[in-house]
């Protein structure tokens, strides 16, 4: 690596990792706010009511004399089932919800506070309404904060699953208790069924590991081929992590170790896609990964985030019976299409500043339900050398700088991010990734939100090989899955989600898109991206779940003659909106 791009990855570290002087903990950030759905507003009132008090429109430094959870089940009188189906649900016990709220008696009640005590409820929670409100107390100058949630049903039959043309090419069967004993922990087993192989594994998850600011998880899976029926792999992870649990937090730290031994296949409507002259388009890959980390995080307001980590990831790709195909054929696939393997051990230090000011917004993600994201800037920068003689594959000096940044438009909002990974060996820059998204979401209107997103990938050095791929239920809906191939990318989706209507406390919504969409390997000229047009419906059911339940049609669009392998339509059903926000890499997000 260059002296100047040695001096430009420590300068960047040395701004993100500078706090302000001006800024310290006392200074507060921002916590902009829009109106509670009617769903959510009839739930505050009924809860003010029941405890004999009104919301105080002027707590803003009052003294707290109290602090109160206020807990419905998953079936309230106003929903359609009969209200004997909660005494098969254990509701989430009070020093649960308590444990979140970031105020005490005594104190001065701050809006901010309790703002960012409901948000990190429902960062984790399995639970559709969760607000913190100050109702009026005992005396003019006094006030009572209180924590309102209702759960959702916690032991639940989920399914996922994904239909094509072709036939079913993904469905996830799982059975979980998302609130085990009402202390908001998740036991679950799952299998997941693919044309070629079926998975069955467990997990268990606890935010609150034994009550502490502490979050854990253990997940084991085993895969088997379904024409063999023996077994061909297996995945799963274990991490155990104190993470920032406020944004007043010091310390945290994390360990985690995964694992995944399988066979990777890119179906194309529900069979395995071929190559060239029979050769399937697979692979096996075992990959094992180690992680540990300790930040140090500054400020409030404007945050400023130090971690020094360490790493050690092990890949291996083959492709299985390669004898068995042309070998000028299997060497271009190989050339083209499998990542190259390696061994990686290595320190790093990243730094990660960013402001600490939320929006508060309901009916894009989800519906009728409270949302939160960040506005303002968020940068990243990390360095890390991975040296051979720690038993690394090759020497190389590593680097990543990236950044966001949010506006809100009312009760909308617009973000930029672009992020780049860049490793130098002695001789070569052997990978570097440049990846940009623009998300513009507007405000509501009275037809609903008209959300634009466009994202692109450029692998301009690809020495490991990553492939993107584009098509199918999230990106480009209406083509078959993965359809477009290729070590660069780009999407774009065009998007009007419509305003829920409530029936039976219920929130159904609708969708109209447009997508278009590419992956390829050389120049771009080479580009010959894929449109399609669609509509959806949008579900949620409090009593279930806060995420969408998603189904689109989508119909592509092709000049000419469509290919044979592209159906006329397609359908996929799935959980949770296309193209989320939040999906950012390393520490961008909501």
């Amino acid at each position: 690596m260059s002296r100047a791009s040695v001096g430009g990855v420590l300068l960047a570290l040395l701004l993100v990792t500078s706090p302000s002087r001006a800024d310290s903990d006392d200074v507060a950030p921002e916590s902009e706010t829009t109106t509670y759905s009617p769903y959510e507003q009839k739930t505050i009132d009924d809860a003010a009511k029941m405890l004999g008090s009104s919301i105080d429109p002027n707590a803003e430094g009052k003294i707290v004399e109290s602090v109160e959870a206020y807990r419905l089940d998953p079936i309230e009188a106003r929903d359609p089932a009969p209200l004997g189906l909660n005494k098969a649900h254990v509701t989430t016990k009070e020093d649960v919800v308590l444990h979140e709220v970031l105020m005490r008696p005594g104190e001065r009640y701050r809006k901010v506070l309790a703002d960012e005590s409901a948000r990190n409820l429902r960062a984790f929670a399995f639970m559709s309404i969760i607000a913190c409100v100050p109702l009026k107390g005992s005396a003019p100058d006094r006030v009572r904060v209180v924590m309102i949630t209702k759960d959702v049903w916690s032991l639940i039959a989920d399914v996922d699953f994904q239909f094509t043309p072709g036939g079913p090419e993904h469905m996830m069967f799982e059975i979980e208790d998302n609130n085990f004993l009402g202390r908001q922990v998740g036991v679950s087993t799952r299998s997941i069924i693919q044309p070629e192989s079926i998975s069955f594994g467990a997990e268990y998850l606890a935010n609150r590991l034994m009550g502490l600011w502490i979050f854990g998880e253990a997940e084991g899976n085993v895969i088997i081929n379904r024409r063999s029926g023996e077994p061909e792999g297996s995945f799963g992870e274990a991490t155990l992590e104190r993470k920032l649990f406020s944004t007043r937090s010091h310390w945290g730290w994390g360990m985690q170790t995964k694992w995944r031994d399988q066979v990777f296949r890119r179906y194309t409507n529900a069979a395995v896609a071929e190559f060239r002259g029979g050769l399937p388009f697979l692979w096996r890959s075992r990959e094992i990964e180690q992680n540990m980390h300790l930040t140090r995080s500054f400020g409030w307001a404007r945050k400023t985030d130090v971690t020094f980590g360490a790493r050690l990831a092990r890949d291996i790709y083959r492709v299985p019976n390669a004898q068995d195909y042309d070998k000028d054929i299997v060497n271009e696939f190989i050339g083209t299409n499998v990542p190259v393997g390696e061994t990686r051990v290595f320190p790093y230090v990243e730094g990660h500043a960013y402001r600490n000011d939320f929006l508060r917004i309901r009916d894009f993600e989800t519906l009728g339900l409270q949302e939160d994201y960040r506005l303002g800037y968020d940068v990243v920068a990390r360095a890390y050398p991975v040296l051979k003689a720690v038993g690394s594959s090759r020497d190389l000096v590593g680097a990543r700088i990236g950044g966001m940044y949010t506006i809100a438009l009312g009760d909308g909002f617009a973000r930029a991010m672009i992020d780049s990974v860049t490793e130098v060996q002695v001789e070569r820059i052997s990978d570097a990734r440049l990846e940009g998204e623009l998300r513009l979401v507007s405000p509501r209107t009275p037809a609903g939100r008209l959300v634009f997103d466009v994202a692109a990938t450029n692998r301009w050095r690809n020495y490991l090989n990553r492939i993107s791929q584009v098509g199918g239920e999230d990106r480009l809906r209406g083509w078959p899955t993965r359809y477009f191939v290729g070590k660069n990318s780009f999407a774009m989706n065009l998007e009007l989600r419509s305003r829920p209507i409530e029936i039976f406390s219920i929130q159904f919504g609708a969708a109209a898109f447009y997508d278009v969409g590419s992956a390829w390997n050389g120049s771009f000229e080479e580009i010959h991206p894929g449109h399609s047009v669609g509509m959806g419906f949008r579900i949620v059911a409090p009593q279930l779940d806060r995420n969408v339940i998603r189904g689109d049609f989508g119909f592509p669009m092709v000049p000419g003659m469509r290919p044979g392998d592209v159906p006329p339509m397609s359908f996929f059903f799935s959980f949770h909106q296309a193209f989320r926000t939040g999906h950012q890499p390393g520490p961008f997000g909501p």
